[in-house]
C-alpha cells in the first residue's frame, strides 16, 4: 500500500500543476497496484479519477475505458447508483455506445427500476439488431425478461425477433 500512497502523491503532485498528461501514468501504475487485491474496494476512484485525466487530454477512448472498468469495479462492489453515474458518464462521451446501455439496463433492473432498465435495453437491443447482431439484442432482452416478472411485452418483442431471426418455415412455426 506504500507504493499505491506514492503513486497517488506523485499523480497529484502533477495534478496540482493540471499536467494532465503526467499525472495519469502514476494513476494507471497505482491502478494496476490496486487490483493485485482484488477484494479491496477501498480505492474505487482510482478509475474514474484517471478517466477524467484522460478526458482532460482528449482521449476519449483510454477516458471510455476506464469509465466502464469503474462501472464493472462499482458494481462488483455492490454499488449500483456509482455505476449508473459512471454509465452516463461514458454515454455522454459515446451517445451512441450499445455496452453502456445493456449495462445500464441491467443496473437498472438490479435496483428495480423495471421502466428504466427497459427503456436502456429496449434502446441497446436496437442498436444490436441494426449493426446485425440480432442474438445478441435477443439474449440482453431475455435475460431482462426473466429479471423483471411481469413484461409481457418484453416476451413480446422477444417473439418478434425470434420470428424475424428465423430462417425456415418450420422454425417460424415453433416460434
Amino acid at each position: 500500500m506504500a507504493n499505491l500512497d506514492k503513486l497517488k502523491e506523485l499523480s497529484r503532485k502533477f495534478e496540482l500543476k493540471e499536467q494532465w498528461a503526467k499525472a495519469i501514468e502514476p494513476l494507471v501504475k497505482a491502478i494496476e497496484e490496486f487490483e493485485k487485491s482484488p477484494e479491496d474496494d477501498s480505492e474505487l476512484a482510482l478509475y474514474n479519477k484517471v478517466a477524467e485525466f484522460y478526458q482532460k487530454v482528449g482521449d476519449t477512448t483510454n477516458a471510455i475505458a476506464y469509465f466502464e472498468r469503474a462501472v464493472d469495479r462499482y458494481n462488483d462492489a455492490g454499488l449500483v447508483n456509482q455505476s449508473i453515474a459512471l454509465c452516463n458518464k461514458v454515454l455522454r462521451l459515446s451517445p451512441g455506445r450499445a455496452s453502456a446501455y445493456l449495462k445500464l439496463g441491467m443496473l437498472f433492473a438490479k435496483k428495480g427500476f423495471a421502466g428504466e432498465a427497459k427503456q436502456n435495453l429496449l434502446e441497446y437491443a436496437g442498436r444490436m439488431q441494426k449493426a446485425g447482431q440480432v442474438e445478441e439484442a435477443f439474449k440482453a432482452l431475455k435475460k431482462f425478461a426473466e429479471m423483471t416478472p411481469g413484461q409481457d411485452d418484453i416476451w413480446k418483442v422477444l417473439a418478434e425477433q425470434a420470428r424475424a431471426a428465423a430462417t425456415t418455415p418450420e422454425a417460424k412455426e415453433q416460434v
